[in-house]
């Protein structure tokens, strides 16, 4: 199940809220761009949201069609196990990888990741356009990535808030 639904209680008030979350990866396929953006928050990926991932970046290889990938982290990363399919999946491929986060413990584990693919770097959140610059990017495919970005993100982050 990609949703779960926690309740909180406020002391004072005490009222209680549903809060709906979807999921700790989202990601999308650009077909046009030849682009896999994922957008992940502060938790790793459950291995059913990984496998999920990995089973479109697979479709996307065999295809032939995907070259690069935008990755936007709130500090998750994939565990070692997680790491390991996905170097499977890649098979030796080396598409061009653009990781933006401001988590230094990220930086290392992509630091990592940057030696099994030269193409992989990592950026600061306010270093948005050499991101998309290292992906090769022109202006208007820039714009489709941050507005994927952002369905992703809210996509992934509270869904519906309700008062009970």
């Amino acid at each position: 199940m990609r949703s779960a639904v926690l309740r909180y209680c406020s002391t004072s008030v005490r009222p209680l809220l549903r809060v709906r979350i979807v999921s700790n990866l989202e990601f999308e396929y650009l077909a046009e761009l030849r682009l896999m953006v994922s957008y992940q928050g502060a938790t790793n990926a459950s291995d059913s949201a990984w496998d999920a991932y990995l089973t479109e970046l697979r479709q996307a290889f065999q295809s032939g069609g995907l070259s690069r990938s935008l990755v936007v982290t709130e500090g998750a990363f994939p565990t070692r196990c997680q790491q390991s399919r996905m170097t499977s999946v890649v098979g030796g491929r080396a598409p061009r990888v653009a990781v933006i986060s401001s988590s230094a413990r990220l930086r290392f584990v992509v630091s990592m990741l940057a030696l099994l693919n030269k193409n992989v770097d990592c950026f600061d959140p306010k270093q948005g356009k050499a991101a998309f610059s290292h992906l090769d990017l022109s202006p208007s495919q820039q714009a489709l990535a941050e507005a994927t970005i952002e369905r992703l993100r809210r996509r992934m982050t509270l869904a519906s808030t309700t008062a009970a």
